[in-house]
């Protein structure tokens, strides 16, 4: 009775609560021990009245609060209900009815680029290249499964995890043991938005399968936020680490390496292949490894710097001469570049292409565009 009194405060009828208790209890029957969801709740004035055989009861009371928002101030492992979201009463049922958790049922979202690793053999050899020790304070960004997080949660002296999908943040925390929970802050949210702000340490490490479609902001936040970082070891794109590390001459060589090798010391460290994953994606991927430098390879105006860059590549058939005269990125900059034949830079080498100059030449080739910018 105290039980259907409860759901029907929840916003729900009489004879729905009825059924839907009744729905819980036989599914506690033949699901997963309700220790295995691992969800406490801290403090409830509407919980206070169901008893402990109602838990199936109490997880869907947290998976709805998580899923829809809630104007409580309950708070489930550090997850915060999301205002913006709607209750998806079927993706609750899929979650009873999964088997160990309901991992087996939640649903993967093709628009975040969902796949989960499965390879325990480059989990290991993730966490090795990491080295996390109880010193460290981590950052994941992505938490999936839980394939890194829980590993982290044990070795780490602290751990965040940054994560849009609520159905998996709650499965992943609810799988941290108690001994760790305590070290684990969740962050529900898009990492586009957020970033690094609501991280709490001031120094951290980065490690993460992180979601392929957001690897050049990633990059972004990162040099934006290097003075906090000690380290990152990610996984990305293959494609996408080959073009972070290309040297000169490489035909992937461009814009993003030199901006990524300004900032950042970039190795790439094991190739993992798609069977590594499931469902198999359709590109391979590589562990790479980013320690940001002390400070900028050189000191100058960065952003007219990176607007020469820029122009390199405007137009990779182009000589960089013709680049620059044409470049629609130099048009309205202050102090204008002065005239590519007046260079001695060209006159050596007429013809040269952007693809051909190292990281030091474009600095050389800067200074003689705009002899008035001081460079240290």
């Amino acid at each position: 009775t105290d039980s259907i009194r409860t759901i029907t405060a929840a916003g729900r009828s009489p004879s729905f609560s009825l059924l839907f208790l009744l729905l819980c209890r036989g599914v506690a029957l033949r699901g997963p021990s309700p220790s295995q969801f691992g969800f406490t709740r801290k403090s409830s004035a509407g919980a206070a009245a169901v008893s402990a055989s109602d838990t199936m009861f109490r997880r869907w009371l947290s998976l709805r609060d998580i899923t829809r928002g809630s104007n409580s101030k309950d708070v489930y492992l550090g997850i915060r209900a999301s205002s913006r979201t709607r209750t998806n009463f079927s993706h609750i049922l899929r979650h009873f009815r999964g088997g160990e958790g309901g991992l087996k049922k939640l649903v993967r979202r093709k628009s975040l680029g969902q796949v989960f690793l499965k390879d325990s053999g480059v989990v290991g050899s993730i966490l090795r290249h990491a080295a996390i020790s109880n010193s460290d304070d981590v950052v994941e960004i992505g938490c999936g499964l839980g394939v890194l997080t829980l590993p982290l949660s044990q070795k780490a002296r602290s751990l965040t995890i940054i994560e849009s999908d609520s159905g998996f943040l709650a499965e992943t925390c609810g799988r941290i043991s108690q001994e760790c929970a305590h070290r684990v802050t969740s962050l529900h949210g898009d990492f586009t938005k957020i970033g690094f702000d609501k991280v709490l340490p001031e120094r951290f490490v980065v490690v993460t399968n992180l979601p392929y479609q957001i690897s050049t902001f990633f990059i972004q936040t990162v040099i934006a936020n290097r003075s906090r970082i000690q380290k990152a070891i990610v996984m990305v794109q293959r494609d996408f680490a080959e073009r972070l590390a290309a040297p000169p001459g490489n035909k992937v060589y461009g814009s993003l390496s030199i901006f990524g090798q300004f900032y950042l010391n970039v190795r790439k460290l094991i190739e993992v292949p798609r069977t590594a994953f499931k469902p198999i994606p359709k590109v391979e991927s590589q562990v790479i490894e980013i320690v940001p430098r002390k400070k900028p390879m050189f000191e100058l105006n960065e952003e007219l710097f990176f607007r020469l860059v820029r122009s390199a590549f405007w137009g990779r058939r182009k000589s960089l001469a013709k680049c620059i005269r044409e470049s629609p990125f130099l048009k309205d900059c202050d102090p204008k570049p002065i005239p590519p034949c007046e260079c001695q830079f060209f006159q050596d080498r007429p013809l040269v292409r952007g693809e051909d100059l190292s990281i030091k030449e474009f600095v050389q080739l800067y200074s003689e565009l705009f002899p008035n910018e001081k460079r240290i």
